[in-house]
């Protein structure tokens, strides 16, 4: 008896082993966060409660969702402007294949560039810019489209050494993506950018399938049957849809609830980041009236060293703690940023 006992021993530590490697893997995802984060502190504080099958506080692993916006939450946004907005950009001066782009399309493109210059963005420009980027990318089919996307990404930005625009992701943000699916989460990106645009931005860098990103969306009809309804039209298999420039949504605001309700019926996420105005809307869907206990986090550029920080980001803070939101400082709570790229300097050349 004492023999077996011996010969269990090593099995129970081996296994005990096994559980505690297992909790410092986990830990170990969030390399890329600084241990003194009040942040992360009280995102870790929450996936301990509603994890807990003991705890009042706890979550089903079914009902646990998260909501990601993509510019300036996972993603960067100023090298030299939005991403999709310098695709715009570079699709009337920098894309040879495009040679019947207009005075409008021009215009859009043009006013981009001073938004790059001035980091100043006028009220108009949002709905021009959405109605131009329709309009130059119409005829496009699917794989076309995200191949133009493809092709742009591999393009280097300006204000970093050596980075393409697939690199401008903020590692500690991706890590907590992987790190909430390691809670078994299931993960969801809401942005204002093209959702083929995120789509194929967001493939192969970020835990998150094509089926739960949302974003704007132009409408796809069949092509060479551009003037039937689809209702009426049987597609067939030497068929492709193209997009065309009727812009069906743009999910910005009050939208991002609204395409959120569409996509999750009854269920709601339970965490939600985001880092502007226009993300405000999905934090008070997610915090208010939601039968789990939730949270908002707001991440905040206020590094000026490692980022193009700006103004009125930092001011947003105070309204977001009296909101309830917590704030995600990327000084203080990143211990990397852009995990081995070089701010320079940001030389615009038209």
């Amino acid at each position: 008896m004492k023999k077996n006992k011996l010969l269990v021993l090593p099995i129970v530590m081996s296994l005990l082993s096994c559980v505690s490697c297992g909790n410092q893997d986990k830990a170990g995802v969030l390399k890329n966060w600084n241990n003194t984060s009040t942040a992360l502190t009280e995102m870790k504080s929450y996936l301990n409660d509603i994890s807990n099958k003991k705890s009042d506080k706890y979550i089903p692993e079914s009902d646990r969702i998260a909501v990601f916006d993509m510019d300036g939450t996972l993603y960067g946004e100023l090298f030299p402007t939005y991403a999709e907005w310098w695709f715009v950009y570079n699709r009337v001066y920098k894309d040879p294949s495009f040679t019947t782009a207009d005075e409008k399309m021009k215009q859009a493109a043009d006013n981009i560039y001073k938004v790059a210059q001035t980091r100043t963005i006028p009220d108009t420009l949002e709905e021009e810019v959405y109605r131009e980027n329709a309009r130059m990318f119409k005829g496009l089919s699917v794989k076309e489209y995200r191949d133009k996307c493809k092709a742009f990404f591999d393009t280097e930005v300006t204000g970093y050494e050596k980075m393409k625009f697939k690199d401008g992701f903020y590692t500690p943000m991706v890590e907590l993506v992987d790190y909430l699916n390691s809670y078994n989460f299931t993960c969801y990106v809401c942005s204002g950018s093209d959702r083929d645009f995120c789509r194929e931005l967001l493939s192969g860098k970020v835990a998150i399938s094509d089926d739960h990103i949302i974003g704007s969306e132009v409408e796809y009809k069949v092509k060479d049957h551009l003037d039937e309804a689809p209702n009426e039209y049987t597609y067939t298999k030497n068929d492709t849809f193209i997009r065309t420039d009727n812009r069906l949504t743009i999910n910005l605001k009050a939208t991002k609830v609204q395409n959120l309700s569409k996509q999750l019926g009854y269920k709601k996420p339970v965490l939600s980041f985001g880092n502007s105005s226009g993300d405000e809307s999905m934090a008070n869907y997610v915090i208010n009236d939601n039968k789990y206990l939730s949270k908002a986090f707001m991440l905040v550029n206020d590094d000026v060293d490692r980022e193009y920080a700006t103004e009125s980001t930092i001011k947003r803070k105070d309204k977001w703690d009296t909101l309830g939101y917590t704030s995600i400082s990327m000084k203080n709570d990143f211990k990397n940023i852009y995990e081995g790229f070089k701010k320079t300097s940001i030389n615009l050349t038209k």
